[in-house]
């Protein structure tokens, strides 16, 4: 019949609905947390359609859909949220118009409609609900270029920075510390000699390509120190770093994002 994927982060708890839906003959696979069906191989193989159960971690779900929408391959897939909250599915509804809504318990029925008569050109989502204040409604892990599945790093990064971060993209990871590479790296600075020091390790946890961000604290706040915007933009600049961004963390630190110059031929 259809091959199905079904964004659940407990797969053990959906598996009387798997089951119902294979008994009618559909192939269902799982996305899950530790990537059980990665972003890159839905790309090239995508399913028939994306259900997600709204009953754990909404935010993550809605999350993968973004992804599946924003993506040439996928934007036209059928959308089937499953399960939630009325609160939750209203807010699924208000983000994803033209989607379908069912109880786990009519899962089977729920799949038909939209397999048959599939959207050719299905409504973009909708800005979400929330976001950080005096961030145009945009949420701090956005600014900074966090994608679904991909990690980033924290350097010296203060204490709750995960907190602030969350809700994560689907499958994004954060690691503290300068080990490995990642496609974002944070390097949190409390002075010059910091940035000086730690500068290096920064440099190197960045993947080609990747962007990174010197963040410093902000001269308004309690934890200013040394350190301005034209001082860390010289800095990088000095260092063959070219800055491109800026964002407010939060209410104590500042962020500058930099790309590698690229070399001359």
């Amino acid at each position: 019949m259809a091959r199905l994927l079904l964004v659940h982060w407990r797969p053990a708890e959906a598996a009387a609905g798997v089951r119902m839906l294979r008994a009618a003959g559909h192939s269902v696979r799982i996305f899950d947390r530790k990537g059980g069906a990665g972003l890159g191989e839905l790309r090239r193989r995508p399913p028939e359609a994306l259900l997600i159960d709204l009953s754990r971690l909404p935010s993550h779900g809605r999350e993968v859909a973004e992804w599946f929408r924003a993506t040439r391959a996928t934007r036209t897939l059928p959308l089937v949220f499953l399960g939630g909250t009325e609160e939750k599915v209203e807010r699924a509804r208000r983000q994803f118009p033209g989607a379908e809504f069912a109880d786990w318990r009519r899962v089977r029925g729920a799949v038909r409609p939209p397999l048959r008569r599939p959207r050719r050109d299905p409504p973009p989502p909708r800005p979400r609900d929330g976001g950080m204040p005096g961030y145009s409604g945009t949420r701090l892990p956005r600014k900074i270029g966090l994608r679904p599945g991909e990690p980033a790093i924290l350097i010296d990064a203060p204490a709750g920075i995960e907190e602030k971060l969350a809700p994560l993209p689907a499958g994004t990871t954060l690691r503290r510390g300068a080990r490995g590479r990642a496609p974002v790296v944070l390097l949190f600075v409390r002075n010059r000699a910091a940035l000086e020091r730690r500068f290096a390790a920064a440099e190197r946890a960045t993947a080609p390509g990747g962007r990174l961000w010197l963040v410093w604290p902000k001269k308004a706040g309690a934890l200013a120190a040394d350190l301005s915007q034209p001082a860390v933009r010289a800095f990088g600049l000095e260092r063959a770093w070219v800055d491109y961004k800026v964002c407010a963390v939060d209410v104590d630190w500042s962020g500058l994002a930099f790309a590698r110059r690229p070399r001359r031929s």
